[in-house]
């Protein structure tokens, strides 16, 4: 069920997955859930529905991360997930990967953001 925004990253802290789903309205409108960002950042493997993402902005960077992180069914989702249960290493992969794709630098974030308000 949905997660008020003040738990979200204590809650994610504890899961090993999550998956980014979107109602008709947001894949009409392409609008990105900031779940996903805050998913990645909370260092847990952040799949997502292919529907809500088609022009993958999120992964798209890295062909081989949004192929597996990108899903399409349940069937899919759960043979991934089991994937990554049966191997330690694939997860540590898929975590420094996300992170990676997605480019976020804090402090160029926070500079950038200071900067617009002394604008």
């Amino acid at each position: 069920g949905p997660v008020r925004y003040d738990e979200m990253l204590p809650k994610m802290n504890k899961a090993m997955c999550h998956v980014v789903i979107g109602d008709p309205y947001y894949e009409k409108v392409g609008d990105m859930s900031q779940r996903a960002y805050e998913s990645i950042w909370s260092n847990v493997i952040t799949f997502i529905d292919s529907d809500m993402d088609k022009l993958r902005r999120v992964y798209g960077v890295d062909p081989d991360l949004a192929a597996f992180l990108y899903v399409s069914s349940k069937e899919e989702l759960s043979e991934k997930i089991l994937l990554i249960k049966s191997d330690p290493t694939l997860r540590q992969y898929l975590l420094k990967a996300q992170l990676e794709a997605i480019k976020f630098r804090a402090a160029e974030y926070c500079e950038s953001f200071v900067n617009l308000l002394r604008k």
